[in-house]
């Protein structure tokens, strides 16, 4: 895997997002990985400037303030046109998958936990 990926990560649980992340650094793909735990705060930082915009987010769908779908209505007015959108949840709800497969940027459905094979699922999409 020669080129490394900007990843953001979305989930309102610690213990979740710290297991995610090693999994992504074990992977050896991640040039970065950026870490919210509430949405409202990584639609603020991705409208604050295009930099800012990564190559992937992984983002939950059960999150309090601000669940998932509504992340994704409110990403759509961003600038942020090249990155993919994986959903990363434990939700094995079907009308969930049918849901967020209606928003452009939503590339893939994913159950938790997150495994290497899909990380290498992700860099190859």
């Amino acid at each position: 895997m020669e080129k490394k990926l900007n990843f953001i990560l979305i989930d309102d649980d610690g213990v979740f997002n710290f297991l995610t992340q090693r999994v992504i650094q074990i992977s050896n793909i991640a040039s970065k990985i950026t870490v919210f735990s509430i949405a409202k705060d990584a639609l603020a930082h991705l409208a604050e400037s295009k930099e800012n915009c990564s190559d992937i987010i992984l983002l939950d769908i059960r999150m309090p303030e601000m669940d998932g779908f509504a992340f994704l209505e409110k990403f759509i007015g961003l600038h942020c046109l090249h990155t993919k959108i994986f959903i990363l949840t434990s939700s094995l709800d079907e009308k969930d998958r049918e849901k967020a497969s209606v928003f452009l940027p939503v590339k893939g459905f994913l159950n938790k936990p997150l495994t290497i094979d899909k990380v290498k699922e992700i860099y190859n999409s």
